[in-house]
């Protein structure tokens, strides 16, 4: 479901240009898209020259000049034959009239043409209700800003979407009107005023790019430190049970390595006093659980869960991709926040240099947290694993679930234990076991249950 207020993470959006008098907003908000998908790939924020999208397209099939204005349904095309070039290679004339001889006169350009696009969807679902909700659908899932045409006084204009609120019916864009369009260019315009939209899509050679990856998991606390404790759970435990679901759906489910930091240890005091090569990770991901709401009654809705990154860290695109699946299954998005307090962190990305993430999975001392976390446990891993292979770009397997408990064989509620397994009842032990004969504590009674109304 989507939320009713949204705006793309800050890196995410385009920097403010400017066209000035001229012309040209399908070409600027093109090579807005652009950079976003050249950051996206390479973590560098490069502009793109829209003279040259002008210009490639502008050219008839006899190569003669045709300086009609933009049409974003033939420019596009052109746009992703042609590729790009940075605006260091080629200055921004726009619509001067040197600019067709200008790019013309540099056949060189030609091999510097970035090829960054496969393709392009026309999202037109035939009301405009049914469209403005395919297009905030399409800015949520691909977390690329979305062009589009929209009405001006006198005539149409073109620009990328970057968020929406309901409340005020307004899809909000970065403008090519400079800081006039408003503040760093950031504008807006009513639902109504839509008139169509465009997803530009990356080439396959992007998405498939990485292929695999090596990955550690770090469950927080433990070493004789509880972390944080509610509702008679703590924190340790339930870090180390999230973290070991994670691994065993990563290791089936992905091609991506994953290693396990020692459940024995306490990640912090261990760091705190010895080293740890992170280098020969692609990336780390440690598990905590957030607490100090109190809310021991519950209000009726979660706290939530948020990500914590180092303040260095250039893109948050797979934070953002973990977030929107996890609080897809009803905890509120806290969003990626970048921090520089915490000390893994700081030996991590600041010192050494690999991406780190600590997710606080929700808080342990709101009741609808817990109850919400104690029958969809299951569903957040999968939802962290959904995040990691959007984020990532890497393939997700599907796997049919099968028995993991080693001691149930032969007992009289075998099938009844593996049906419940099977529909997220129960979940089992660390070492792999379920323990058939033995008691369970209130909680673990009161986590079944509350699973087993959900289902």
């Amino acid at each position: 479901m989507l939320p009713e207020k949204f705006m793309l993470p800050n890196d995410l959006i385009p920097d403010c240009r400017d066209q000035g008098k001229f012309d040209i907003c399908v070409a600027m908000a093109l090579t807005a898209v652009l950079q976003i998908i050249y950051y996206k790939k390479t973590g560098k924020r490069e502009q793109f020259s829209p003279t040259w999208g002008a210009v490639m397209w502008r050219k008839d099939v006899d190569g003669q000049k045709n300086m009609a204005s933009l049409v974003p349904d033939s420019a596009i095309p052109a746009m992703i034959e042609a590729g790009a070039v940075f605006t260091k290679d080629l200055p921004e004339l726009m619509e001067n009239p040197e600019a067709y001889e200008y790019v013309m006169a540099r056949p060189e350009l030609k091999d510097k043409a970035i090829r960054l696009v496969d393709g392009f969807e026309k999202i037109n679902y035939g009301s405009r209700e049914a469209e403005v909700e395919a297009i905030k659908t399409a800015l949520y899932e691909n977390m690329l800003p979305i062009v589009a045409t929209v009405k001006e006084k006198k005539s149409g204009h073109f620009v990328p979407i970057i968020g929406w609120d309901d409340a005020k019916e307004l899809f909000y864009v970065m403008n090519s009107w400079g800081d006039k369009g408003g503040a760093k260019g950031h504008d807006s315009y009513k639902y109504k005023d839509l008139k169509s939209g465009y997803l530009i899509k990356p080439t396959a050679e992007e998405k498939e790019e990485v292929k695999s990856m090596r990955i550690l998991l770090m469950p927080g606390h433990g070493g004789g430190d509880p972390g944080a404790i509610g509702f008679g759970y703590e924190e340790a435990d339930l870090a180390r049970e999230v973290v070991t679901l994670l691994a065993e759906r990563l290791k089936c489910s992905t091609s991506i390595e994953v290693d396990v930091f020692d459940f024995n240890k306490n990640p912090y005091k261990y760091l705190k006093n010895n080293a740890f090569d992170f280098t020969e990770y692609d990336y780390v991901f440690e598990v905590h659980l957030n607490a100090c709401v109190d809310d021991e009654k519950g209000d009726g809705k979660t706290t939530g869960t948020e990500i914590l990154v180092h303040t260095t860290e250039v893109s948050t695109g797979v934070e953002e991709a973990i977030l929107k699946h996890i609080c897809a299954l009803g905890f509120k998005n806290r969003g990626v926040k970048k921090v520089s307090y915490l000390q893994n962190m700081n030996i991590c990305k600041g010192k050494q240099g690999v991406s780190y993430a600590l997710l606080e999975t929700c808080f342990i001392d709101d009741l609808d947290d817990m109850e919400l976390l104690a029958i969809k446990k299951k569903e957040v891993v999968e939802a962290i694993v959904d995040g990691l292979c959007e984020g990532f770009g890497i393939e997700k397997k599907e796997v049919v679930n099968v028995d993991k408990f080693t001691d149930i064989k032969g007992h009289w509620a075998e099938d009844i234990i593996n049906q419940a397994a099977e529909e997220g009842v129960v979940n089992g032990r660390e070492d792999g076991t379920f323990g058939p004969d033995e008691p369970i504590t209130r909680a673990e009674a009161v986590a079944m249950i509350m699973r087993a109304r959900e289902k």
